[in-house]
């Protein structure tokens, strides 16, 4: 074994007593106040239930939290409230399952926790800092839930959904979704010196097209031949091919590609512009034009049907947890005794300093 030298021993002991300011680092601790937020039918709901459901929700969709202590005191700060009220309501909904006596099997919540943690229950359980007794019971709550939700709201929200509700759905449907135009086209761009020979050239261009019924790359090597014969002064492109909804086209480029069948030249189009002298003039070639027409009845009826009834349970829950909070005791403790909102969490600085290697 190596031995240390007594000297590096009391170098280090120095150093704990006397360590500079400058060597100090703060590390910042979250500090929770643990008391009884909520009591619902003689259960009690305490700050550390209420930690452990926002810990679960942060690990599932913010894992990052963990590294970031001030990240994580915000989030708990600013949303213990609702996580509050959410597992009041649990509460209740489970104190109506008891009421009526809802029965669930040992084996459904076995097949269920498979079903959420996997068969290696065991070590899922640890990575989320679960216990076996805490996935039970929580899994048992989700079921409870669950199969409350069926009875007393499902149930009701079903009856009020009828073929005639999803047809008015349907129709609704059809108003924000017509049918799908699309074109695909090219555009080809003509210019002169003056607006007036811009105008002709769009003229004798559009009589070649009739003369010899150009494809758009006929028509490109038919204007470079003539412009190197005849010298003409004339600036012409043709875009490349352009896919485009009706939606997205303006209306000077929809009433012109409208009428047109596949493999037909629109009339030239004067394209206005600041500058009076220029006049350019764009015809475009249409080579596709399809419409895609909305679903079908048949297709949209389930989606509109499980969208009727989400609907329909999200109205019918206020008035079943009104109704449970008036049948059961509930009394929630979330102010403190001058009436302020209670500060359950805070976050305390701890300084630490480097330690010398020995």
């Amino acid at each position: 074994m190596k031995k240390i030298n007594p000297s590096k021993i009391a170098l280090f002991l120095c150093t704990l007593l006397c360590v500079l300011p400058s060597q100090v680092f703060p590390l910042h601790q979250l500090r929770v106040h643990n008391c009884i937020l909520a009591e619902v039918n003689g259960k009690r709901i305490s700050t550390l239930d209420v930690l452990k459901k926002m810990e679960q929700y942060a690990e599932a969709n913010y894992p990052e939290l963990k590294k970031d202590p001030y990240a994580l005191f915000h989030f708990l700060s600013n949303n213990w409230r609702p996580f509050l009220t959410q597992l009041v309501d649990q509460s209740l909904i489970l104190a109506d399952a008891e009421h009526v006596e809802i029965k669930i099997s040992p084996a459904e919540i076995r097949e269920a926790l498979h079903q959420n943690f996997g068969p290696k229950i065991s070590e899922n359980l640890s990575t989320q800092g679960l216990s076996f007794d805490d996935a039970w019971q929580m899994t048992y709550a989700d079921l409870a839930i669950q199969r409350m939700s069926w009875f007393r709201l499902q149930s009701k929200a079903m009856a009020s959904v009828g073929p005639s509700d999803i047809r008015k759905a349907y129709q609704t449907y059809l108003q924000a979704s017509p049918s799908k135009e699309t074109w695909e086209y090219q555009v080809l761009s003509l210019t002169s010196p003056s607006p007036e020979g811009s105008k002709w050239w769009a003229e004798q261009t559009l009589s070649w097209i009739d003369s010899f019924h150009f494809s758009p790359e006929e028509l490109l090597a038919y204007l470079q031949s003539y412009e190197k014969t005849e010298n003409a002064q004339l600036q012409y492109t043709l875009s490349k091919r352009y896919t485009s909804e009706g939606r997205s086209l303006s209306n000077q480029y929809l009433q012109s590609l409208r009428p047109l069948k596949e493999g037909e030249w629109s009339s030239p189009i004067q394209i206005k512009t600041k500058d009076p002298t220029k006049s350019p003039y764009k015809l475009l070639y249409l080579h596709k034009y399809t419409v895609t027409p909305p679903a079908s009845f048949e297709e949209m009826a389930p989606k509109l049907h499980n969208e009727l009834l989400s609907k329909a349970l999200r109205a019918e829950q206020p008035a079943y947890l009104k109704k449970l909070r008036a049948n059961f005791h509930v009394k929630e403790y979330t102010t403190d005794s001058d009436g302020k909102p209670l500060q359950l969490f805070r976050l305390v600085e701890q300084y630490h300093a480097p330690l010398p290697a020995l």
